[in-house]
């Protein structure tokens, strides 16, 4: 008995570490995207924008038609990149999220995404708090955004719905699409993206479940508490 007790401690133990340290690679990588995301949009981006203003003096200051149209293609080039770093600069870090706050971020990326994609997204929300913990609301954006991205590269469906609401000392978020499915038994998980997303969830000592079946569509369905557990230092070990 003492022994199957001191496994069982054991074994908790290693889970909740595994927690902690997933928690600890989590905050880096947001750190570093966040930092890659400012270096492109105070860098790269104010650079193109100088490089477009030349570009459109040098037109207004030639005579030739020719030589105006040209430049008139290649300003509108510039602008198309500075377009797509502005939106990598957002993906890689959603600075609207602290902004705005969870519920305007999320409508706002299935905007983007229906635009992008041509997919059809109905979002609702329901009771959400107006202040949110920050990494309660990074979490669920983060898969809100990774859910969205398979909808439109794998389901097939030119449909899908995001739902965000509280339930009672819990946040659920449901992501649905009536695409082609999958099976959870033979995918590969990590072309999802779906082991970020547990692992996300995991650090808040939330629950992620997936309804899906091939040809039946999909449905993501995560609940996280609205206070996150506060992570236990003491379970890393000392470096030796």
């Amino acid at each position: 008995m003492l022994s199957i007790v001191r496994d069982v401690t054991v074994a908790k133990r290693a889970l909740e570490l595994n927690r902690v340290l997933a928690g600890r690679v989590i905050v880096s990588q947001e750190a570093e995207r966040q930092r890659i995301a400012r270096e492109l949009h105070d860098d790269l981006s104010q650079k193109i924008a100088l490089l477009g203003i030349d570009v459109v003096q040098m037109r207004l200051n030639l005579a030739l038609p020719e030589q105006r149209r040209q430049l008139e293609k290649l300003s509108s080039q510039v602008d198309e990149i500075a377009s797509d770093l502005y939106a990598l600069s957002h993906k890689l870090h959603p600075s609207r999220l602290q902004m705005l706050g969870l519920v305007a971020s999320v409508r706002a990326l299935c905007q983007d995404v229906s635009k992008q994609r041509d997919l059809a997204i109905t979002f609702s929300e329901t009771a959400i708090p107006h202040r949110l913990d920050p990494s309660v609301s990074l979490c669920l954006y983060r898969i809100t955004q990774e859910a969205l991205h398979n909808v439109a590269k794998h389901s097939r469906s030119r449909d899908a719905s995001v739902q965000l609401e509280r339930d009672g000392d819990e946040m659920v978020l449901i992501i649905a699409d009536s695409g082609v499915g999958f099976d959870p038994r033979t995918i590969d998980h990590a072309g999802l993206g779906l082991a970020s997303m547990r692992e996300r969830v995991s650090v808040l000592k939330g629950e992620l479940v997936i309804e899906t079946a091939p040809g039946g569509g999909t449905r993501i369905r995560v609940r996280v508490p609205l206070t996150p557990p506060v992570a236990d230092t003491q379970l890393v070990p000392e470096p030796v």
